[in-house]
């Protein structure tokens, strides 16, 4: 069974392999794919990166986050919204693009449980699938 102490710690690590996801797309000039993974996570999963003590964003990257929440309508179901699911577009479209060390970087961020949830989801890549085996623990 889940305690609330653990998924509290798969949440921060969560919210670290988000943040370290969008620094990279900046970075990368990758912004449309950033407003995809902006726009497919939920609401309070975006509320808890800026005010994460753990990971701060900066600049540019901290402007937009809460710029996509100010103007986010809150008349879709928020239920249907999934970090992970957000996440594995991302892990998809770096994995065609060849930004192996991209995908590397975040999948450090997540622990076993992150790991095994994201490893989970039904279409991603094989090749990322692959990659996370050297993050086990």
């Amino acid at each position: 069974m889940e305690t609330n102490e653990s998924r509290g710690t798969t949440d921060v690590c969560v919210n670290n392999a988000l943040a370290e996801m969008l620094q990279l797309l900046f970075a990368g000039h990758q912004d449309r794919v950033a407003g995809v993974l902006l726009d497919r996570c939920p609401r309070e999963a975006l509320e808890a990166l800026l005010a994460s003590r753990d990971y701060v964003l900066h600049g540019r990257v901290r402007y937009v986050v809460e710029d996509r929440l100010r103007f986010r309508k809150r008349t879709r179901d928020e239920q249907a919204y999934s970090c992970f699911r957000a996440m594995q577009f991302v892990l998809n479209t770096w994995c065609q693009e060849g930004r192996r060390s991209a995908i590397r970087k975040v999948l450090a961020e997540l622990d076993d449980e992150g790991l095994d949830r994201l490893g989970g989801m039904p279409g991603l890549d094989d090749e990322v699938v692959s990659i996370m085996r050297d993050f086990r623990q």
